[in-house]
C-alpha cells in the first residue's frame, strides 16, 4: 500500500500514554506493516533492524509496543486495524478489476449482439434491481453492541471492549454474515434469522469457556507469555477454528 488512513484522534487516544520513542516506533511499525501488506516478522530483532531500533532502550520500547498493540500468531505479529485496512484495500482493487472486466465484456457483448441477434428476437428483459443485490444486503443488520455485550457477560475474564471502531465492527459483521450464510457439517444452516444468529454467538462464547488455552488456564509457551484471547481473535478464522474444532459441539 502506498498510503493508509491515519486517524489522528484514534492514534493520539491510543498512544497518549507512550513515550515519544515508543510512539515513533509504533508509527514506523505501522508503516512497515502497510508497506509490506503482511504481519511483522515474528522475531523482534528483525523488526528492530527494519525500523532502526539499535539501542537497548529502543529495542525494549519496541517490545513493549509489540506486546500492547500486536498479537503474535503463526505467521508473525498481527495488528487488527492493519489487517482490516489491508483486506479492505485488496477488496477495492479486486472490485475495480472485476468492474473493468465486466465493462469490457459488456461492450464486447453489445457489439456481438448488434450483428448476431436475429431480427425477430426481442431484446432480453433487464435483470430486476433486486436480483442484483448482494446476499449480504439481504441479511439482518449485525447488532454489534448486543454481540459485544454477550461476549463481556459470558467471558468477563477476557479483555473487555472499550473501543468500537470501524475495524472491530467489520470483524463482527463478517462473522455475523458467515453465521447466517454457512452450514454445519450435517448440512443444516447455522442460523436463518437475527434471533438464531444472536443465539449462535452466545453459544460460541460459551464454547470458548471450555478451552483451557483460550481462557489462560494453561501455561504459555515462549514468545506468548503475555498473549490473551480477546473478541478480535475470536472473530478471526483462526480463532473460530480454535473454538469449534477443539470442542465436541457442532457449531
Amino acid at each position: 500500500m502506498n498510503h493508509y488512513p491515519h486517524h489522528i484522534g484514534d492514534f493520539n487516544n491510543a498512544t497518549r500514554h507512550l513515550t515519544r520513542v515508543e510512539r515513533s516506533l509504533y508509527r514506523d511499525m505501522l508503516e512497515l506493516y502497510y508497506d509490506t501488506e503482511q504481519p511483522l516478522n515474528s522475531d523482534p530483532a528483525k523488526i528492530a533492524r527494519r525500523v532502526l531500533a539499535s539501542s537497548d532502550s529502543e529495542r525494549e520500547a519496541l517490545n513493549l509496543v509489540l506486546e500492547e498493540f500486536f498479537v503474535l500468531q503463526d505467521d508473525g505479529w498481527h495488528n487488527t486495524r492493519c489487517d482490516a485496512e489491508i483486506a479492505k484495500y485488496k477488496g477495492q482493487i479486486e472490485q475495480a478489476s472485476r468492474a473493468g472486466k465486466a465493462s469490457a465484456a459488456k461492450r464486447y457483448g453489445k457489439n456481438l449482439t448488434t450483428v448476431e441477434r436475429p431480427f425477430n428476437q426481442p431484446e432480453p428483459e433487464p435483470e430486476p434491481i433486486e436480483a442484483k443485490a448482494s446476499v449480504a444486503s439481504k441479511l439482518p443488520t449485525c447488532p454489534t453492541e448486543k454481540l459485544i455485550e454477550s461476549y463481556q457477560t459470558i467471558l468477563p475474564e477476557l479483555p473487555g471492549v472499550r473501543v468500537i471502531d470501524k475495524a472491530r465492527k467489520k470483524l463482527l459483521k463478517d462473522r455475523w454474515e458467515w453465521v447466517l450464510t454457512s452450514t454445519k457439517p450435517d448440512g443444516t444452516r447455522r442460523a436463518e434469522n437475527e434471533e438464531q444468529a444472536t443465539e449462535w454467538f452466545k453459544s460460541y462464547f460459551e464454547m470458548t469457556r471450555e478451552s483451557d488455552f483460550l481462557m489462560g488456564r494453561t501455561p504459555r509457551t515462549n514468545g506468548h507469555q503475555n498473549w490473551q484471547c480477546d473478541i478480535d481473535y475470536l472473530m478471526t478464522t483462526k480463532g473460530l477454528k480454535q473454538v469449534i474444532e477443539k470442542t465436541k459441539v457442532a457449531a
